[in-house]
């Protein structure tokens, strides 16, 4: 296992916006593994390995 702090990514948004688009966030929508997204724009949230 390795550190790599570079590619660590976080999807917590102090004043609940989508960090893609900007629109509010109301919902995370995840239906799988490899599919999520905020709502109520759709945009999708990428995964990330760790």
């Amino acid at each position: 296992m390795s550190d790599d702090s570079d590619l660590e990514v976080s999807y917590e948004a102090p004043d609940h916006t989508c960090p893609k688009c900007g629109e509010p966030v109301f919902q995370v929508t995840v239906k799988g593994p490899g599919n999520r997204a905020f709502g109520p724009c759709g945009c999708r949230i990428p995964n990330v390995d760790r």
